[in-house]
């Protein structure tokens, strides 16, 4: 009744930490919507209890998440980010959780930390303000509260965010308040071009409240130096955001002792003016997109093999036949969900992000993982 696709990274040393990705998806689509979610939970509990991996962050994704909110438990440990984006094989739910072994996760209402070796990875999720009059207060009102969160934890925004994702109800009428809101607040908070911003996706979502507009997640890192983070650009295939007026980067990688994350923002067949490429047609745009992920990922000397999953974003539920087709003809190992989920300009008909993981040499600067 459900499919596990699952890429692990296991460390080069005894200290290192094995990391977990998986995608779960439920095969049996007609079941009724309480039988898909017991399924999820039981292909849960079995890969957790085969991995001995213990549950860091989940994102559930919903084919109506207003109505399907009561069937995740409360109880879940780690981080649960709930969104309201259809899985695109006719389920009522996905599911992306990160695991792994030998760490230590504290949560609280919305939030995880996981602590290992001196690092303490910060998750924030299901950040909203419902009571805002539009788009531009609610995201100022959300990333007040953020900074809020991260000041109590000893960090800033600029410092010690590494990654949002932003879900944006109705994005084409209420995406460019966001966009303002979020401009302002960064140069408020010391984040400018020259500082670089934050690697993101802004993409449509619901939150399982139907009155939010704007609902974000995000996660930090504490206990890291400047020098282990930066940030990826591909000036060949693609131009820093801030010249069309938005304000986040196209990916993050950071160094470990032992390995390198890599954060790829949600990713579009852009070109290095930042004009859409092949406007209307849906394969060659997912080409192009893929085209710049790649180059993205050669920035952090990484590969398409070192990715863990790949979330598709597509506009029409038409183009969802071709554009698997496609990605299992092209990238079969890679495992994939895909989403129905309008991206932020209307002549984009897909959007991709992922998480990567290289194994590097090994470097006495940065504590393992």
């Amino acid at each position: 009744m459900y499919h596990v696709s699952l890429r692990s990274f296991q460390p080069t040393s005894p200290a290192g930490v094995t990391e977990h990705h998986a995608l779960i998806s439920i095969t049996d689509i007609t079941a009724p919507v309480a039988a898909q979610f017991a399924a999820l939970n039981t292909a849960v509990a079995e890969l957790t209890a085969r991995l001995q991996a213990t549950p860091v962050f989940r994102r559930y994704f919903l084919s109506d998440a207003v109505n399907q909110r009561q069937f995740i438990p409360d109880s879940d440990a780690g981080s649960v980010s709930i969104v309201g984006q259809p899985p695109l094989n006719g389920a009522k739910v996905a599911l992306w959780i990160y695991m792994a072994t030998d760490v230590h996760v504290i949560c609280t209402d919305n939030a995880a930390v996981m602590s290992h070796n001196g690092y303490s990875h910060l998750y924030h999720t299901q950040m909203q303000a419902p009571e805002q009059p539009d788009s531009f207060a609610e995201t100022d009102t959300i990333l007040r509260h953020y900074a809020a969160e991260l000041d109590d934890c000893g960090c800033t925004l600029l410092e010690n965010c590494i990654r949002t994702w932003i879900y944006v109800h109705d994005i084409d009428s209420n995406y460019a308040g966001m966009v303002q809101a979020r401009r302002q607040f960064f140069e408020e908070h010391g984040l400018t071009p020259q500082t670089g911003y934050i690697a993101s996706t802004g993409i449509e979502g619901r939150s399982a409240s139907r009155h939010v507009r704007v609902l974000i997640d995000a996660c930090g890192l504490l206990g890291a130096a400047p020098a282990q983070l930066r940030h990826l650009h591909a000036p060949t295939h693609l131009n820093p955001t801030h010249e069309y007026g938005v304000t986040f980067e196209r990916g993050a990688s950071i160094d470990y002792g032992d390995r390198r994350h890599i954060f790829i923002s949600g990713t579009a067949s852009i070109d290095n003016t930042g004009n859409v490429v092949h406007t209307g047609d849906v394969l060659r745009q997912t080409h192009r997109t893929l085209e710049n992920i790649s180059a993205l990922l050669a920035d952090a000397d990484a590969t398409t093999a070192d990715i863990m999953f790949l979330l598709v974003y597509l506009r029409d539920i038409a183009d969802c036949h071709s554009v698997e087709q496609y990605l299992a003809t092209c990238f079969p190992e890679i495992p994939r969900l895909m989403l129905l989920a309008p991206v932020c300009r209307p002549q984009w008909l897909v959007e991709m992000e992922c998480i990567a993981i290289k194994t590097i040499e090994k470097s006495n600067s940065f504590t393992d993982f």
